[in-house]
């Protein structure tokens, strides 16, 4: 049997025709056999709805506040079996048999505090019922929460030098969520930027263990023509601009391998200093190293000083 377009008339308990019989007959056999059943046409006035208000984007540090709001009273005889609280489909909060007009004995507002990272995310009110006391229904409602990225350390240029065809990881301090940023280097031997370098770059690699972890840029089997200032910069539709929402994270500089087992690696590293610093005439430039770590050399340290005539 099947019934098109049905309506509250076609209900077993509400409706004028009540119950349902199957009517059979085998053959041969004149004792009629019957079933019966019921149906029930549920209205979408029956079906109780939750909403969430959605959340603007927040700042760090902040705080806020935001409730599970029962917009449709159940109808009599659907039954509130539980309400619940998940952030990103973990739980956080449940009540059974909750009851609207007992502030007690239903689900809490959600209070975020002094706003960090991990509190970013997908947070969903859940709610269980039984329409007609038999049918188990779920409705829900969702806001994303979402944090303004922002830089965590202060702006320190971090000087790496490592022996060429090292790996070197550097970690860029920006925090938000979602959160989005671009890598750009400026070589030492360039007079432009590159914007969005990745892992279509040769040997650059941008990666992060989790979506509140930071963002790391590994530089694989560095040679000389990977000397530069890398930055961490938020999204800008990968411009060639360094100024603007961008950390200046890493210079490198690479000790070639050869120049540590010719033992002429303080010269240079005197040389760089010069080039890296560009002094004007009448400077005085003073540097000490130390090689025991970068060449494993007899060559323990030295001091480089000079000045531009």
């Amino acid at each position: 049997m099947t019934i098109k377009n049905v309506t509250l008339n076609d209900d077993s308990t509400f409706g004028p025709l009540g119950r349902y019989e199957c009517h059979a007959f085998e053959k041969g056999d004149p004792i009629e056999r019957r079933h019966g059943f019921s149906v029930n046409v549920i209205s979408r006035d029956e079906i109780p709805s939750v909403k969430v208000p959605q959340i603007s984007v927040l700042r760090h540090g902040e705080n806020t506040t935001f409730s599970c709001n029962l917009t449709r009273n159940p109808v009599q005889g659907t039954v509130l079996k539980r309400i619940s609280w998940y952030k990103d489909g973990i739980l956080l909060e449940s009540i059974r048999n909750p009851d609207p007009d007992k502030p007690l004995d239903t689900l809490r507002p959600l209070v975020l505090i002094n706003i960090g990272v991990r509190d970013g995310g997908k947070y969903t009110c859940f709610l269980e019922v039984a329409l007609r006391n038999i049918r188990m229904y779920n409705v829900s409602d969702s806001t994303m929460v979402k944090i303004a990225p922002w830089f965590d350390k202060p702006t320190e240029v971090t000087e790496v030098t490592i022996v060429e065809g090292q790996d070197v990881s550097l970690e860029c301090a920006a925090q938000g969520f979602p959160l989005h940023v671009e890598w750009k280097l400026q070589k030492d031997s360039e007079d432009f930027v590159r914007s969005c370098i990745n892992g279509s770059d040769g040997n650059y690699h941008v990666h992060r263990s989790g979506i509140y972890e930071p963002y790391v840029l590994t530089v694989s089997d560095v040679r000389y023509t990977d000397v530069g200032s890398y930055y961490c910069c938020l999204p800008s539709n990968c411009s060639g601009n360094i100024q603007d929402n961008c950390q200046h994270t890493t210079h490198i500089a690479v000790l070639l391998y050869s120049l540590c087992h010719r033992r002429v690696a303080p010269l240079y590293f005197c040389l760089s200093i010069f080039r890296y610093f560009r002094p004007k005439t009448g400077d005085l430039i003073a540097a000490s190293f130390v090689f025991s770590t970068w060449c494993g050399s007899s060559v323990s340290s030295f001091v480089c000083e000079g000045s531009i005539t």
